[in-house]
């Protein structure tokens, strides 16, 4: 089975709360609410019972339908960091393809939402759809995850080349940083590089692999980074 993207999608999770419970006035009116705060966007949301919700003055182009009153109240609560949680257990589902919803969703115009105050904020829908992201919120992102101090990712990442991704255990007995080492080394041969190319990484992280594939397999790497944190970190290790 694959999701809306075309991604394998895992077969027979059910979702977080499937009981679902009848429609009260007040879920329509949040979700009218929910609404709202996508003014004039062609986007339809319809309720656990069937009810599809639209804006009334633009035709719907996509949607997504809500599946329970617990999926609807995290919506609301946090809709940036909660959409994509509840997309991938199943109490949302995406009516079409999902890549159709993040094209049309764009930031509010409000501030908030009236009746919610505190519990939609622009920034939170905008999230979503990384496509309207600008550059500087991007930075922002970046920094705010990133740029909090080496130390705290060196606690649990591989101490070799802290690299974020997953490793590849190819062999259940393997450390973390033989893993680390495998996934790289799986990695280039899948790329099939040879000495005297150029490769470039776009958000190298501390920088583990590009210096892996410049000292192992010979390759010219122009790696790229906005991580105050990471950029030292690399360059340090680079110098050793």
């Amino acid at each position: 089975m694959e999701d809306q993207l075309g991604i394998p999608h895992s077969v027979g999770q059910a979702p977080a709360n499937a009981v679902a419970g009848p429609v009260s006035a007040f879920d329509r009116w949040v979700v009218r609410q929910l609404l709202s705060a996508l003014p004039e966007m062609p986007i339809s949301i319809t309720i656990w019972n069937g009810e599809k919700v639209t804006a009334r003055s633009v035709d719907p182009v996509a949607g997504f339908k809500i599946k329970n009153r617990k999926a609807l109240y995290r919506l609301i609560q946090n809709p940036g960091l909660n959409f994509g949680d509840l997309y991938c257990t199943g109490d949302i589902e995406v009516d079409g393809k999902l890549r159709d919803l993040l094209r049309v969703v764009r930031p509010p115009n409000s501030k908030r939402v009236s009746g919610l105050p505190g519990l939609w904020r622009r920034a939170a829908w905008r999230n979503i759809a990384s496509a309207s992201a600008s550059t500087d919120g991007a930075k922002t992102n970046i920094h705010h995850h990133y740029d909090i101090g080496n130390e705290f990712y060196s606690l649990w990442l591989d101490q070799a080349a802290m690299q974020y991704t997953c490793a590849y255990f190819a062999d259940p007995s393997m450390t973390l940083e033989e893993a680390q080492l495998a996934k790289m080394h799986h990695v280039c041969r899948k790329l099939r590089l040879q000495p005297g190319q150029a490769v470039v990484e776009a958000g190298c992280g501390w920088g583990g692999f590009s210096r892996f594939m410049a000292r192992e397999y010979g390759v010219k790497v122009r790696a790229y980074n906005i991580s105050r944190e990471q950029v030292k970190f690399t360059n340090d290790k680079a110098k050793e």
